[in-house]
C-alpha cells in the first residue's frame, strides 16, 4: 500500500537525518585522532611485535571478532522477534517500533562493514610476508596498526549495540524523542483534550470506510489506524490535503501514550481541534 510505504519512508528518512546529525561530526573527530595516533605508533619500530607474535595477535583478534559478530547477529534476530511480538500486541507502537528498528538496522550494517574490513585486513596480513627495509617496514606497520584499529572499533560498536539492546526503557525513550520532533513547542495543552479529539478523528475517519472493509482489516490486522489512512488516500481523494496532518496527529498520539509524562503540546491540541472540525463538517455534508 502506497501510504504505508510512504510512512515507512518518512521514518527511515528521519532516522537517517538523526544518524547524520549525531554521528558525522563525532566520526570525523574520532577518525582524525585515531589516524594521527596510528601514524605516530607506526613510525616507531620498537613498539612493533615480531613476526610470530604478530601472526598470533592477528589470528586471535580475528577469531574474537568473528565470534562476537556471530553472537551479535543472533541477539539481533532475537531482538527483532521480541520487538515484533511487542508491536503485534499493541497497536500504538507501530511508529515508535519502526523508528527503533531502523536505528538498529543502521547500527548493524555499520558493525557488519567494520567487521568485514577487519577480516579482510587479517586475511591480507596472514598472506603477506613481513617485508625488509625501513621504508617498506613503516607502511607494513601502518597496515598492521590499521587492522588493530578496526578490531578496536568493531569491539566498541558491538559493546555499544549490546548496551542499547538491553535498555529496558528503549521504547519509552524513543517515543519521547519522536514526540519532541513532531512538536517542538514548549507550551502545554491538555492531554485529555488531545486524546478525546483523537478518538473523534479516528471515529470520523473510520466512518468514511465501508463497514465490510473495515471489519475485515480489524479482524486480520487489528485496530490499526494506519490502514484507515491508506484507504482514505484511495477512497477519499478530497482528503489527501489533510492526510499529512492526520499522519502527524496519529504519530503524536502513539508517542504520547507510550512515554511519560502524559502531556500534549498546545500546537498539537490546536491542530487536532482544527482537523476534527474539518472531518466532522465533511461527514455532515456527506450525510
Amino acid at each position: 500500500m502506497m501510504l504505508r510505504k510512504k510512512l515507512q519512508a518518512d521514518v527511515t528518512a528521519q532516522g537517517e537525518k538523526a544518524i547524520r546529525a549525531v554521528s558525522i561530526p563525532l566520526l570525523i573527530g574520532v577518525n582524525i585522532v585515531t589516524q594521527l595516533v596510528t601514524l605516530c605508533i607506526s613510525a616507531k619500530g620498537s613498539v612493533f611485535p615480531g613476526a610470530d607474535a604478530l601472526m598470533s595477535i592477528i589470528t586471535t583478534c580475528s577469531q574474537i571478532i568473528a565470534g562476537l559478530y556471530g553472537v551479535t547477529m543472533a541477539g539481533y534476530t532475537f531482538f527483532l522477534s521480541r520487538i515484533d511480538a511487542l508491536m503485534a500486541s499493541d497497536a500504538t507502537l507501530d511508529y515508535v517500533v519502526g523508528s527503533i528498528k531502523n536505528r538498529f538496522k543502521y547500527l548493524i550494517w555499520y558493525i557488519t562493514c567494520t567487521v568485514l574490513m577487519t577480516l579482510f585486513f587479517s586475511i591480507l596480513l596472514m598472506y603477506l610476508p613481513v617485508p625488509d627495509g625501513e621504508e617498506i617496514g613503516f607502511f607494513y606497520r601502518l597496515f598492521c596498526n590499521e587492522f588493530v584499529l578496526f578490531v578496536c572499533f568493531s569491539i566498541v560498536l558491538i559493546l555499544y549495540y549490546s548496551i542499547l539492546v538491553i535498555n529496558p526503557n528503549c521504547v519509552e525513550k524513543e517515543a519521547a524523542k519522536l514526540k519532541k520532533k513532531l512538536s517542538r513547542e514548549n507550551s502545554l495543552g491538555s492531554a485529555a483534550e488531545f486524546i478525546a479529539l483523537y478518538d473523534r478523528i479516528e471515529g470520523a475517519c473510520n466512518a468514511m470506510i465501508p463497514e465490510a472493509v473495515l471489519r475485515q482489516i480489524h479482524e486480520n490486522r487489528g485496530n490499526r489506524f494506519e490502514y484507515t489512512l491508506e484507504l482514505l488516500h484511495e477512497l477519499r481523494p478530497q482528503l489527501r490535503v489533510v492526510l499529512p496532518d492526520l499522519n502527524r496527529i496519529h504519530r503524536y498520539y502513539e508517542c504520547l501514550v507510550n512515554c511519560a509524562p502524559l502531556t500534549a503540546s498546545r500546537e498539537m491540541c490546536l491542530l487536532a481541534r482544527r482537523v476534527c472540525a474539518l472531518l466532522e463538517e465533511r461527514s455532515v455534508r456527506r450525510s
